[in-house]
């Protein structure tokens, strides 16, 4: 067929005039067509050939896409230039006009009934199926009509289990199976052109962490393993929120645990995927025709490969009405097909998706966030993405919590894309959190509204107005010119007496809220049992050194308590010098990865908090669970740690967490993106 190019079309009629003329001067002309994918026109053209001028973007082009099809129309999208004297012309399906209308939100018991949804938003094209299959489906947020086509989390495709599209010109079907099998053999010295083998795990997966978020709120489900065993775990989270229905009266938990086996049942996450790529070129006769999703038998004796696939790409020749290629396989996708164990496991190649090389699925499985407001933004107009934002909305001038990352670092705003960015990581080594600067840290100030804690260069430390509930660890402390020391618990002031009655030390008349001390060889001086400090208002309080060293420093901790507000003014240095560490390593770039994207940030307020105010951080029982079976100092449990010391009688069993350790796994995922970003050209 001579292609015919046509300036405009009414949307839904496909024209049967020549518009403004038959391009017979084509140089070529195929068209590609992949199952479940692109659908792409490719025309070479002289330069001085009849309507080589009207060849230009937005314009339509009627070709022929295979043996048995209408002519289809395909909307020019990009005019190439003029080189050695002919120049290139891509179109697309006239179905990707589908991407520039928007379905707001909507939701489906079946695929039929979800077809009509996305029909009812489609203009003059009709979506339809011949699948009866029953499922939620679920359009919470504003989108493009043929996004949920396939390609992405909750799309037809993947509640509806398997399926394949037929597109013709205003109409897209899913079909069961669109090809059908012929007989069709291909045989190693017949007609076979091209064959590969290869091995692939990763499709692997050990376990499925499923989760939701409802009415910003999350739920995380239970674990569920995939049965699969390794030597090492290879676990990813699913996001369910577009799946799960809260007003169902099912609890979430169940509903997540049933769509996690649901996902590890539809998916083949447990086998090496051994898959072969293999082109045929057909017969001119139609003896041997195969189309697109038709299925053939595969006979390489070289390899004992006896095998059944499935064409998942044909590249026809527009020109010479035949196809030049063919591509076989049995797309590796999140459908229910499955292959018996006597037939050898055949995979597509990578094909693009819906939305136009859309994110690949592996990609989704490192992020561990499939679905969401994820997007490559350019920010200078140059034409090419500098920045990634995941944003609470889809639009930038809407969304209010942005995570903008860059090449400058990242950060993180709760008023909009235009911030201000009040946690942030910057390219310069420093990371910003409420006015705390890390690189060196240069202040802490932890408030309870009525004092200061200090501690200066020499390690001496002072409060006012502080209230400590705790242990304070040094070798010495004096309360004005009074010291407790030697392993006891007692005050050398006789002005000072202890009150047993209430854990205070009373000095004359008036009740001075101070502890009792005790003193360890090894721990210093620190705060005894059920004692606590409400406040500390006088005398001041300070720790020193008896004698003389190149090191001043104490050492302040609970034992029991909690220190509920410090104060500090200056600089508070963790000793980080080499000659005082060993089994220095590198941390492993995948696990922080995996630490990260495992932490749940969260508001609160404290049980014993007086101003009432939310506070911003972590649960130290979720920092556990975010650390998988790996142990180390981010997380602190008290009561193991009594075990240890045989004073269970005498320790609280509360959970803490080093907020300062997670700054290495935060700046070990940064760098990485640095690097990406650097790899784009950013």
């Amino acid at each position: 067929m001579i292609p015919i190019l046509y300036q405009t079309t009414t949307e839904g009629t496909v024209p049967t005039t020549y518009g403004i003329g038959a391009l017979t001067d084509a140089i070529s002309c195929t068209v590609k067509e992949e199952r479940n994918g692109a659908f792409e026109l490719t025309l070479q053209y002289p330069a001085d050939g009849i309507h080589a001028e009207e060849l230009q973007p937005l314009r339509l082009i009627k070709a022929q896409p295979n043996f048995t099809s209408n002519p289809q129309l395909f909307r020019i999208y990009k005019v190439g230039k003029n080189i050695n004297g002919s120049f290139t012309v891509n179109a697309q399906h006239i179905s990707y006009d589908l991407s520039g209308k928007v379905i707001q939100s909507g939701t489906a018991n079946s695929c039929s009934a979800a077809c009509a949804l996305l029909n009812s938003n489609a203009g003059s094209f009709s979506i339809n199926t011949t699948k009866s299959t029953a499922g939620k489906f679920n359009i919470t947020e504003p989108s493009s009509v043929r996004s949920w086509f396939g390609g992405k989390q909750g799309s037809l495709l993947d509640i509806y289990g398997s399926g394949e599209w037929v597109f013709d010109n205003y109409a897209a079907t899913l079909k069961q199976n669109r090809g059908t099998d012929r007989g069709v053999t291909i045989r190693y010295g017949k007609n076979l052109t091209e064959l590969s083998q290869e091995l692939d795990m990763s499709n692997l997966v050990t376990a499925v962490y499923p989760f939701c978020i409802v009415d910003d709120t999350p739920t995380f489900g239970t674990k569920v393993l995939t049965g699969l065993s390794l030597d090492y775990p290879r676990e990813i989270a699913i996001d369910f929120s577009t799946e799960v229905d809260p007003e169902s009266g099912t609890a979430l938990m169940t509903q997540l645990a049933t769509l996690a086996n649901n996902y590890i049942s539809n998916n083949n996450l447990t086998q090496l995927t051994d898959s072969i790529t293999l082109n045929f070129e057909q017969l001119e006769g139609l003896t041997e025709r195969v189309d697109l999703c038709d299925t053939v038998h595969i006979y390489v004796e070289a390899l004992g490969i006896t095998a059944t696939a499935k064409c998942v790409a044909t590249v026809w020749d527009v020109l010479r009405d035949r196809y030049t290629s063919c591509t076989f396989g049995d797309a590796r996708t999140n459908i229910a097909d499955t292959i018996a164990s006597n037939i050898q496991a055949l995979e597509e190649k990578p094909t693009r998706s819906f939305m136009d090389e859309s994110v690949e699925r592996a990609t989704q499985l490192i992020t561990g966030n499939l679905g969401g407001n994820v997007v490559l933004h350019d920010s200078d107009g140059d034409g090419e993405p500098d920045e990634i934002l995941i944003m609470n909305t889809a639009d930038i001038s809407t969304a209010t919590k942005v995570w903008r990352w860059n090449k400058n670092g990242l950060g993180y705003s709760s008023t909009g894309y235009a911030g201000t960015y009040g946690l942030a990581m910057t390219a310069d080594g420093e990371i910003v959190a409420d006015y705390i600067k890390t690189g060196t840290l240069t202040s802490i100030k932890i408030n309870n509204g009525s004092g200061t804690f200090t501690v200066d260069g020499s390690g001496n430390m002072k409060a006012t107005s502080a209230e400590i509930t705790g242990k304070v660890s040094a070798t010495q402390f004096n309360i004005n010119g009074s010291t407790i020391a030697d392993s006891s618990e007692q005050w050398t002031d006789t002005s000072m007496s202890w009150d047993s009655a209430n854990h205070h030390v009373r000095q004359a008349s008036s009740l001075i809220t101070v502890p009792v001390f005790k003193f360890d060889a090894n721990k210093g001086m620190y705060f005894s049992k059920a004692c606590h400090v409400y406040s500390l208002h006088t005398p001041t309080l300070f720790a020193s050194k008896s004698q003389a060293t190149d090191f001043y420093a104490m050492n302040l901790y609970t034992e029991i308590g909690n220190f509920n507000t410090l104060y500090v003014n200056g600089n508070a240095v963790t000793g980080s010098d080499r000659n005082i560490k060993h089994d220095i390593e590198e941390i492993d770039l995948e696990k922080s990865k995996e630490f990260i994207r495992n932490l749940k940030p969260v508001t609160f307020k404290y049980n014993d908090g007086e101003s009432g105010r939310d506070h911003h951080g972590f649960i130290a029982q979720d920092v556990k669970e975010a650390m998988g079976g790996d142990d180390w100092g981010v997380y602190v449990d008290r009561a193991l740690k009594a075990q240890e010391e045989g004073t269970e009688g005498e320790a609280d069993t509360s959970k803490g967490i080093r907020y300062e350790e997670i700054i290495a796994d935060l700046v070990n995922v940064v760098q990485d993106l640095a690097r990406r970003i650097e790899e784009l050209g950013g």
